[in-house]
């Protein structure tokens, strides 16, 4: 029993540093991607206004994406519209279209989805309630 008790702490050690790195990520979301979404996107592609039928305000409708395929897809910014839409690299597809990100918000949006587009639901009902209550 004590053999079984020492395996499962050194298990529980070890899955640490991915737990530590899991929250990292979340806590880049909130601070960093939610608000890029949240200011620049959520207007015309949130729950009552999709463009393109494309909707940023969960992680399963950028992986569903809108008309043209998927807005998303993790560790792939390459392969991401969303990502090629925010380089603003193509004329028929510059998102927001007002104006260019900057380049740090940029760079923000290809590391979330190079990390695996981690999107901390729990925090996200929360944060999508409200911002859905003052919409």
């Amino acid at each position: 029993m004590r053999h079984l008790s020492a395996l499962t702490l050194a298990a529980m050690l070890l899955a640490l540093p991915s737990l530590a790195r899991a929250d990292d990520k979340a806590d880049f979301f909130e601070k960093r991607i939610r608000p890029i979404l949240t200011n620049h996107c959520i207007k015309c592609h949130g729950e009552k206004r999709s463009e393109n039928n494309l909707r940023v305000d969960s992680l399963a409708a950028l992986l569903k994406g809108g008309d043209i395929g998927p807005a998303v897809i993790p560790e792939e910014p390459a392969k991401s519209l969303l990502i090629l839409a925010v380089q603003y690299e193509t004329e028929d597809m510059q998102m927001p279209p007002k104006g260019r990100l900057a380049d740090q918000q940029v760079a923000d949006l290809i590391r979330w989805v190079k990390d695996g587009a981690v999107w901390p639901e729990k925090k996200a009902d929360k944060s999508e309630k409200k911002l859905n209550e003052d919409q």
